[in-house]
């Protein structure tokens, strides 16, 4: 059903504008007639003329506006070119969204995240807008049918300059111009200031007469680069966020700027004693220690997550020139490069085997439970292990170029997603910087507009930056993210890591999880060649997990006979005929003793023409340190459950195996789901994807096996060697870093309270201020630092 938009003329409102919103229409929907700006404002205009709430538009035109909506930026034109496909291509989400990385130019501070991340709140195209701050990276997110354009132009409204990046090496390229246009703005800082301290000694000194008057002049003159092109910055960050009706740290810098060079013009004029060495030094300073935090910011984010698995390892590479092998570390690895990794090694790029053959565990990559058989030609990817032979690679691919690494960024996008406390100690240094811009303005009245009251109300506004506040938290939590990968735990987002030490129950899968996940031969009696033979021959044809464990355990180098008649039963098994002899693999109708670690077992019987060959018993073995480790976890006081859809008996006993008190069997996916909502705060452990339900049900989901592009779309963590012995670190790793939050947030808070105290009593000058604004920042960032080295 289609709904026709009646017009309701207006005669305040602009035929350019949108009938519902009154934002402008596009100027390529203003040329074909539409007076709604997009769908969504066409389809809401119709629902209310339908529901008979026309008067909404009526009361609307009359009301007095409490807060300017954000405009449609004047400029999206001059983005266009990131919405077409031959410039940029995003990457393409599950359900249909695109995602692009930007490289935003300009943000310095915790107030800048917040507004980057109000983005879907502002524009109805955004679903999603994440900002690093350590690296300036925002990962924006749109529908299917929405575009990129008006959401760069929203970000030159605000006041930074977007750039959409394909790979970080073109970030590190903006980076580092944004880093020496900094520089240039602090040389003319230093550069005046320096030269207004050699005309202040005579100033100060007594100098009277003409010359003072000169000297004067010549340092109003000498003042000016610095407060007007090295302090454009503060300007024009204020400027924009006050458009916004927002407040940051570049607010009242500015205002005390601008009011100080208003000040010395008037004291020049009246031939009174001038400040602007003053002024110029405060500059210079600002813009030092907004560098310094910037490079320390950077440095700490400046490495690739996929690097984390390689962070203490040096790889053997090889010299034309010396013609042999010589070490480098990982991270100076570079396409083209021959290098040679040894067995047990993980690999550190994506190649082709030169020489050498060996096996290599793709499970991280592919989820395949058994190595892959590689040799000259073959081709390798970064993040798998090399399992047993000595192998020679041409790197193709290294870093954030790898197949890892791409997985990773799809998987990753969320990875800093705001965790209740973060989004916590955003508010709160939000409402810190408004209650010290009245307390600073209840200072300059209460001591009766004096200098010195402007003084100590200047003091208190540079020194109580809340920047340390809204910093501690998503630093600390990078950095434990980052050493988690190092260790082998595939985080998805920081919010896992709030909830890992609030978890009261784990529930275990068994199947892969708490077991081996892959049928083995695990005893069978003296067989024949000619019975290896024939069972290697009619198990090849079947796909059955059981036959693929017969084929790997009889395997040889010996060529495989003929099968014909090849038939699988129906009550079990396999028969075919072999140079005209029947051979039948079945189940064994006989309950047999043995057993092996309290695991049920699968026994299988052979025959020729009807005379039993032998016996072969399979089963599924639990892992060697599920025991241990559940007992390491029960210790701790959590409440240990075995969920799972296979027999009763075989829950039962690998329960009991590895000390696990309740049990539930034969449950299918959906109920594993209601079962979760039974037990306080759980987490579900289990095999990847044969878990998805109960992993995205569970408060928390740990995956243990399979692929981690695959597990990563539903559980929360992914650990990338298969089993649960890790789990009991990845805990304590989550509950460390909880630990190393509190202490940053805990300096932060003293810091704040020893500095405002200074600043009201006047112990600190402006000039002071600016040198102590940037200590708590980078005492911070060297807490968080030290502290993650023993996560």
């Amino acid at each position: 059903m289609s709904i026709q938009p009646a017009l309701i003329p207006s005669p305040s409102q602009p035929k350019t504008s949108c009938q519902h919103c009154s934002l402008p229409i596009p100027s390529d929907l203003l040329s074909k007639g539409e007076v709604f700006c997009c769908n969504g404002c066409q389809q809401v205009y119709g629902i209310l003329q339908a529901a008979g709430l026309g008067d909404y538009y009526r009361i609307r035109s009359q009301a007095v506006s409490i807060r300017q909506p954000l405009s449609a930026p004047a400029r999206t034109q001059s983005y266009t070119y990131l919405d077409d496909p031959a410039f940029t291509t995003p990457d393409f989400n599950c359900d249909g969204s695109k995602t692009l990385e930007f490289y935003i130019e300009g943000v310095h501070c915790a107030a800048c995240v917040w507004l980057i991340e109000k983005l879907p709140e502002l524009l109805p195209d955004v679903k999603s807008a994440r900002l690093n701050l350590g690296n300036a990276m925002a990962t924006i997110t749109v529908p299917a049918t929405g575009n990129f354009a008006p959401v760069a132009a929203a970000i030159e409204e605000f006041g930074y300059k977007p750039y959409a990046v394909k790979n970080h090496r073109e970030a590190e390229a903006h980076r580092q111009r944004e880093n020496q246009s900094l520089l240039m703005r602090i040389g003319v800082a230093a550069f005046s200031a320096g030269n207004l301290m050699i005309l202040s000694v005579a100033l100060y000194s007594g100098l009277e007469g003409g010359l003072a008057r000169y000297f004067s002049w010549l340092a109003l003159l000498l003042v000016l680069p610095a407060l007007t092109y090295s302090a454009q910055p503060f300007y024009k960050a204020a400027w924009h966020r006050l458009k916004l009706r927002e407040i940051s740290i570049d607010v009242p810098i500015a205002f005390s700027l601008l009011v100080g060079l208003g000040a010395g013009i008037w004291q020049t004029l009246t031939q009174q004693e001038t400040y602007y060495d003053s002024l110029a030094m405060l500059v210079f300073l600002l813009l030092l220690s907004r560098y310094a935090l910037n490079r320390v910011q950077q440095r700490v984010a400046a490495t690739h997550p996929l690097l984390s698995f390689f962070e203490h390892q040096v790889i053997q590479v090889w010299s034309d020139e010396q013609a042999q092998f010589y070490s480098l570390p990982v991270s100076r690895l570079q396409a083209g490069m021959r290098i040679q990794v040894q067995p047990g090694e993980r690999l550190p790029a994506d190649g082709e085997v030169v020489a050498g053959e060996s096996a290599v565990d793709m499970s991280l990559l592919t989820g395949e439970t058994y190595p892959q058989t590689v040799n000259v030609g073959s081709l390798v990817y970064a993040g798998t292990r090399n399992e047993s032979g000595l192998l020679e690679i041409h790197v193709s691919a290294c870093g954030e170029d790898t197949k890892m690494a791409g997985i990773l960024r799809k998987t990753h996008s969320n990875l800093l997603n705001r965790t209740p406390i973060v989004a916590l100690t955003d508010r709160l240094s939000r409402r810190f910087m408004i209650g010290v811009l009245l307390a600073a303005t209840g200072i300059f009245l209460w001591q009766g507009l004096s200098h010195d009251a402007l003084t100590r109300a200047l003091a208190l506004i540079i020194i109580s930056c809340p920047c340390a506040l809204a910093l501690a938290t998503p630093l600390v939590m990078n950095i434990a993210i980052k050493r988690a990968f190092a260790r082998g735990f595939l985080i998805k987002n920081a919010a896992s890591l709030e909830v890992l030490p609030k978890l009261k129950t784990l529930i275990f899968d068994k199947t892969g999880t708490l077991t081996e996940g892959r049928f083995q031969v695990l005893k069978s009696d003296e067989l024949s060649s000619e019975a290896r033979l024939a069972i290697v021959a009619l198990e090849s044809q079947a796909a059955h997990p059981v036959a693929q464990a017969l084929v790997r355990h009889f395997a040889s180098n010996t060529p495989l006979p003929e099968v014909t008649a090849f038939e699988s039963l129906n009550t079990g098994g396999v028969q075919g005929r072999i140079d005209g002899q029947l051979w039948q693999i079945i189940p064994s109708q006989a309950q047999s003793e043995f057993q092996v670690s309290a695991q049920p077992l699968t026994q299988l019987e052979v025959y020729k023409n009807s005379q039993l060959q032998a016996q072969i018993w399979l089963g599924d073995r639990i892992r060697v340190d599920a025991r241990e480790t559940l007992g390491q976890l029960r210790e701790k006081g959590y409440t240990l459950v075995l969920l799972s859809g296979d027999q009763r008996e075989a829950c039962e006993q690998v329960a009991e195996a590895v000390g696990i008190d309740r049990v539930y069997s034969r449950v299918t996916p959906e109920e594993k789901e209601q079962i979760l909502k039974q037990f306080e705060a759980p987490a579900m452990i289990g095999d990847g994807v044969n878990d998805i339900l109960a992993l995205s049900a569970a408060r928390l989901g740990i995956s243990v096996q399979g692929g981690v592009e695959e597990n990563l779309q539903t559980a929360d963590v992914h650990l990338a060697e298969a089993g649960v012995a890790q789990i009991p670190a990845l805990i304590e790793h989550a509950i460390k870093t909880g630990k190393l939050v509190k202490l940053c947030l805990s300096f932060s808070l003293f810091y704040n309270l020893i500095s405002l105290t200074a600043a009201v009593m006047g112990w600190v000058t402006p000039l002071y201020a600016a040198i102590l604004m940037p200590v708590s920042s980078l005492t911070i960032v060297t807490l968080a630092v030290l502290g993650g080295k023993k996560l």
